[in-house]
């Protein structure tokens, strides 16, 4: 019986063999790395937060005992599922970890609301589809509008005529202010909309782009909870990466750093979003907390 090798770091070990049980036993045939976490969950609650949360994919029964939880986390080290390396602080990723991609068009849907024509978000920002924000007429002329009366093409002049009069209608809003009219409000501006399969390219094109900014504030997203994922997705998309890393101050991203759902569920309301948004913003992460 051939054991499986596992790259960490710097360092190619041996993990235990193919049809030895992961239970305590065993955890010296792990990688070093990964022997020190799972030792060191037994009287952390914190790193046996983090497995538990880990694990949940892949073992979707709820209240897994603690044995359970090191079994399942050591059956994914040697899947080559789970990988554990010590950085500065416990880093453990699982790499077919990725549930919140598939359910962000929905929450999108429901947070961002889906709009086929321009319109003004609550920042004055010409913004079409899936809170897809256009920052001029070029990026408006790069999309496939269509003529609402008859769904032919539209024109490169129609689409800039169209961004033109939406941008208009934009007043300036004072620090913390809001556009107070809804998306409904710019309906009968244009005449040209956005068919549904131009929407979910544009959205789904865009996602990879999110995660990856998300990744680069959050070390440990991979491995986070999907309700917390789902959560940090709502913020970039909403945010941007630069306006999230102003939360810095505010504590939200340590908390996230932290592992304190219910921290952050205290820290993440934004001001200029409805209260709707913000409920489900924070359900996510007591949602984490509860199953912590």
């Amino acid at each position: 019986m051939h054991p499986t090798k596992v790259h960490v770091g710097r360092k190619h070990v041996v993990t235990k063999s193919a049809h030895a049980h992961p239970s305590k036993q065993h955890w010296t045939r792990y990688v070093p790395d990964a022997a020190l976490v799972l030792r060191q969950a037994s009287t952390d609650t914190v790193v046996m937060g983090k497995l538990r949360a880990l694990c949940a994919d892949q073992r979707p029964v709820h209240n897994l005992t603690d044995q359970e939880v090191l079994d399942c986390a050591a059956d994914m080290i040697h899947k080559g599922i789970l990988h554990i390396e010590m950085k500065d602080h416990f880093v453990a990723t699982a790499s077919n970890f990725d549930p919140a991609s598939q359910q962000s068009e929905d929450d999108f849907k429901q947070n961002e609301g889906c709009v086929e024509y321009m319109y003004l978000d609550s920042k004055c920002k010409v913004t079409v589809g899936i809170g897809v924000l256009l920052p001029n007429a070029a990026a408006a002329k790069a999309l496939k509008f269509v003529h609402q009366a008859d769904g032919k093409p539209a024109t490169d002049a129609e689409k800039e005529a169209a961004f033109n009069a939406v941008q208009k209608l934009a007043t300036p809003l004072k620090k913390g202010e809001s556009n107070k009219f809804g998306a409904a409000h710019y309906k009968k501006t244009t005449t040209i909309i956005l068919p549904d399969d131009e929407i979910l390219r544009l959205f789904k094109a865009m996602i990879p782009q999110y995660e990856a900014m998300a990744k680069k504030i959050f070390f440990e997203f991979d491995a986070f909870p999907v309700p917390v994922k789902r959560a940090i997705l709502d913020l970039v998309y909403n945010m941007g990466q630069t306006g999230l890393d102003r939360y810095q101050k505010h504590g939200l991203v340590k908390a996230i750093e932290d592992w304190d759902w219910d921290q952050a569920s205290k820290l993440c309301a934004r001001s200029w979003v409805n209260d709707d948004r913000n409920d489900w913003t924070k359900e996510r992460f007591l949602e984490a907390a509860k199953n912590k």
